[in-house]
C-alpha cells in the first residue's frame, strides 16, 4: 500500500498532500493522546493489517452515524492521524490495539480503490502561528483550573462509592475505568480514553491534552479539534473549567 504522495504533490498553498486510510468513529482523538480499540468489522481488519504492514499510521475521522447518517469524505473535514503501538491479533481475526494521537490532516478529496476501507487525499492541519512565550500564562492558568476540578472531584468522592467522573464530565486518575478495551457494542469505540501517565509541561502543547482528560460531548471535542489558535482552544476549555467548579456541566452539550 503506497501511503505517502510523491514530495511533488502539493496543494495550492504548498502542504504536502499524502493517501491516507480513513477509521471513522463516534469518538475524537487529541493529538498525544492513548486510545485503545476494539477492531472487529471486517473492513477495519484490513485495514489495520496493512497498517501495521506499512507505516501503522490511519486517520481517525470523528463520525456518529445515529447523528449524522452514513459517512461520507466530504472535503475539509478534520481528523487526527493514528498511529498503532502496542497490538494483539486475536484468533478469530479480530485486534486489539493502542493508537496514539499525532498530526491533525484535512481531507481534500476521497479516493476510490478497491480496498474495503476508505481512503482519502489529506494534507497537514496546521495551528495558526502563536509566540510561546505569551501562551505561556494561559497554559499556566488552564492547568490550575484543571487541578482544581480534580481536587474537587476527589473531595467530593470521599466516602462514597463508584466514579467519581459520573455527573461531573472528568476523568480521575488512577480509575478502573481506564483499563481495558473497547466492548462489542460498537466497532472500535473505547469504552473511556485513558489519561496520559506523564505531567503536562506548560513550556508545551496542553490544550489537547487537557482536553483528553475530559468527558464531555464528542461534538465539542470535535468543534475543539478543528480551533487553529491554542489560546482560543485553552479559552474554551477554561470556561468549562470554570463551569464544573461552579457545579454546572453534566453531560449537555457546551460552546
Amino acid at each position: 500500500m503506497s501511503d505517502e504522495m510523491s514530495d511533488d504533490t502539493r496543494d495550492e498553498t504548498g502542504e504536502p498532500l499524502r493517501r491516507l486510510p480513513l477509521f471513522p468513529l463516534p469518538v475524537v482523538l487529541f493529538p498525544g493522546a492513548a486510545m485503545p480499540l476494539h477492531i472487529f468489522e471486517p473492513r477495519y481488519r484490513q485495514m489495520v493489517a496493512r497498517c501495521i504492514e506499512y507505516d501503522r499510521k490511519f486517520g481517525l475521522v470523528y463520525h456518529d452515524p445515529d447523528r449524522m447518517g452514513p459517512f461520507g469524505m466530504e472535503p475539509d473535514r478534520v481528523g487526527t492521524i493514528a498511529e498503532i503501538g502496542e497490538f494483539q491479533i486475536l484468533p478469530d481475526g479480530r485486534s486489539l490495539l493502542i493508537a496514539t494521537g499525532g498530526p491533525r490532516f484535512r481531507i481534500v478529496d476521497g479516493i476510490e480503490s478497491d480496498t474495503l476501507y476508505y481512503e482519502a487525499l489529506v494534507e497537514p492541519f496546521h495551528d495558526d502561528t502563536e509566540e510561546g512565550e505569551e501562551l505561556l500564562p494561559r497554559r499556566l492558568r488552564s492547568l490550575t483550573l484543571f487541578d482544581a476540578v480534580v481536587e474537587q472531584i476527589q473531595d467530593d468522592d470521599e466516602g462514597v462509592d463508584g466514579s467519581a467522573s459520573a455527573g461531573n464530565g472528568m476523568e480521575k486518575e488512577g480509575g478502573p475505568e481506564e483499563e481495558g478495551f473497547a466492548g462489542e457494542s460498537r466497532n472500535g469505540t473505547p469504552d473511556s480514553v485513558p489519561r496520559p501517565e506523564n505531567e503536562l509541561d506548560p513550556a508545551e502543547e496542553v490544550s489537547f491534552q487537557l482536553a483528553a482528560r475530559i468527558r464531555i460531548d464528542p461534538l465539542w471535542q470535535q468543534s475543539l479539534l478543528e480551533i487553529r489558535h491554542e489560546s482560543e482552544r485553552l479559552n474554551r476549555l477554561d470556561a468549562l473549567l470554570s463551569r464544573v467548579l461552579g457545579g454546572g456541566i453534566e453531560g449537555e452539550d457546551q460552546e
